[in-house]
């Protein structure tokens, strides 16, 4: 802002253009109000039962005193010229009192368009009061996410509480009725296909499921007759051992299916990735 040095000796030559400097220099006062922005009250103007007080506004890029009473719609600026009388004994216009109030004139403004601006203190809680409400938003939204990330549709899990307690969003599984899952295994052609049942409650073996072995029993085998001649005596017997073979051989031999009812799915682990 410019500035004037009066405190000088030898007598300071006040002039009109001294006079112009000074008012130009205050004039850049004006642009402060654009902080505030158009159209903003900058101090007083507070409603007392119904009557707005006097106080500062700013319109137009001015800041303007403003004169308060009853409250109406609209609000004008008033210019009210002062005249002076100069040494040749005219009088003119000298000094313009402007201010802005309630009424009626060929440039009005809506009362209702006025905001208070607010403080730069009450802006820095309100900045942290945002920068912590956007921290809660954004924790929102991280929590709604998390579902579809924790537990993706398709995921089947284990629940030990009666069927009637299952919540919101699950449903029992009904594949898995009576049988137990196997984990999926792309090498090996039985367990490479997801939801494909597998195994048999019960199993009925067959003489080709019994491996193959020997075993020892003692028997009895004729040794002769008390009679030589033929057909002839009774025929006597003497101790012995017979070696005696049962089941399938090896190479015949069919493995037994000991796969237990079940369902081939996914096993999956959440990482939180």
């Amino acid at each position: 802002m410019n500035k004037q040095n009066f405190n000088q000796s030898e007598g300071f030559p006040l002039e009109t253009e001294v006079l112009n400097d000074m008012q130009t220099a205050y004039n850049i006062f004006n642009s402060l109000g654009n902080i505030a922005g158009d159209l903003a009250v900058i101090s007083g103007c507070e409603n007392n039962n119904g009557v707005i007080s006097n106080g500062v506004v700013f319109i137009n890029g001015e800041v303007l005193e403003f004169r308060g009473g009853n409250p109406t719609t609209t609000v004008i600026i008033v210019e009210t010229p002062i005249k002076k009388e100069f040494e040749n004994g005219e009088e003119k216009d000298v000094l313009f009192i402007r201010f802005a109030t309630f009424g009626i004139g060929n440039t009005t403004y809506n009362w209702s368009d006025f905001k208070r601006p607010k403080s730069t203190i009450q802006l820095t809680k309100e900045k942290a009061e945002q920068t912590e409400l956007e921290k809660l938003i954004q924790r929102v939204k991280q929590l709604e996410e998390r579902p579809m990330a924790n537990v993706p549709i398709g995921m089947i899990a284990i629940w030990g509480r009666p069927s009637n307690e299952i919540p919101k969003g699950w449903e029992e599984f009904t594949p898995l009725h009576g049988r137990m899952p196997l984990g999926f295994d792309g090498s090996q052609s039985d367990y490479d296909a997801l939801l494909v049942p597998l195994g048999s409650r019960k199993k009925k073996l067959s003489k080709e499921h019994i491996p193959e072995f020997k075993f020892t029993t003692g028997t009895i085998e004729q040794e002769g007759n008390t009679d030589s001649s033929p057909g002839g005596g009774t025929p006597y017997f003497k101790p012995s051992q017979r070696d005696v073979s049962i089941g399938t051989s090896a190479t015949n031999q069919i493995e037994i299916d000991f796969l237990n009812p079940c369902l081939v799915v996914h096993f999956i682990i959440y990482t939180g990735k």
